[in-house]
């Protein structure tokens, strides 16, 4: 018993250490020189419609304000605000982000990196909005994330578009209503937005039933994969839902546990020692040495056999 708690005495500190450790680095912004193990930073190919002086846009409310403004200073207005509002947001989020996954690590919402490890694969990549907007690169579906918020920020109704998975990969997408019809939204894969503006960016239907333009909007070298994408059977989700509610859930809690799990480690540590000590006080009493007490002495005539004989 000693032993197994002198091991977890051991187990808590560290913990404790590592854990405050991380937490501070969370406060300070500072990894501490790393992000996570086994992961390569996305690379910027220099294809995409990516324009780095974006990044100072880290929020959802500073990337709203910005299309705003844009909206604000545009001269030429076809008089549909949801239509000028939403092509300002496509143009603006594919020059924010360039493809790659974004994920938490140490030194930023580190529990949820560890529940990768025990609760489910790829549950660190972030979902929350104004953390998908702290990286460079995004996922489709974090892109699509930040497009749907933005909209939504405006009071426009939006939906998710998913595909099913070809040659190991999905897509993600979004649709935003107006003009009592669906309008396909795709940021990741950046087709041709004047193809797509001469169908009055149709939807995801549309699209999935007239293969040349899908063809024309994604020449280049997507377009093998678009058509595929869209001969898949796409499903949608509910308007206005956020995409990944259980997600979202558990990266909010896993960031309250990135500041506070050192407590509960400290507490552990506290409570072992406290065992450990008693445990220890108690041996001690009990493994007491014991000397023999001296008994009196009796005298020759308590033992008459013995008495040696007179002369």
């Amino acid at each position: 018993m000693k032993r197994t708690l002198l091991v977890l005495q051991a187990l808590f500190l560290v913990l404790t250490v590592s854990a405050l450790y991380l937490a501070v680095c969370e406060i300070t912004g500072n990894t501490g020189g790393f992000a996570r193990f086994n992961y390569s930073k996305p690379v910027y190919d220099g294809k995409e419609d990516f324009d780095p002086s974006l990044q100072r846009l880290n929020s959802v409310q500073s990337l709203g304000q910005y299309c705003d403004s844009i909206y604000n200073t545009t001269v030429s207005k076809s008089g549909n605000f949801a239509l000028d509002y939403s092509t300002i947001v496509r143009k603006t989020v594919r020059q924010r982000f360039y493809h790659g996954y974004s994920s938490f690590g140490f030194g930023n919402n580190f529990m949820a990196l560890v529940g990768e490890v025990f609760y489910k694969p790829g549950i660190s990549s972030v979902v929350l909005p104004n953390q998908i907007l702290k990286y460079p690169y995004g996922a489709c579906s974090q892109q699509s994330i930040v497009v749907m918020e933005l909209l939504k920020r405006r009071d426009l109704q939006v939906r998710k578009v998913g595909f099913p998975q070809v040659n190991g990969m999905g897509h993600f997408c979004v649709e935003v209503n107006y003009d009592k019809a669906w309008h396909f939204i795709d940021v990741d894969m950046e087709p041709n937005m004047d193809v797509l503006a001469s169908h009055n960016f149709p939807d995801a239907a549309y699209l999935a039933a007239h293969e040349e333009v899908v063809k024309q909007a994604y020449a280049g070298h997507e377009q093998e994969r678009a058509v595929a994408l869209f001969g898949t059977r796409i499903f949608y989700g509910d308007i206005n839902a956020f995409p990944a509610k259980t997600g979202k859930l558990y990266q909010l809690a896993c960031w309250v546990l990135s500041y506070t799990i050192w407590l509960f480690f400290a507490i552990c540590f506290i409570l072992a020692r406290r065992k450990y000590r008693s445990l220890a006080s108690n041996y001690v009493r009990n493994s007491r040495i014991h000397f023999p007490q001296p008994q009196p002495a009796r005298s020759a005539g308590s033992y008459p056999d013995f008495a040696l004989p007179r002369t």
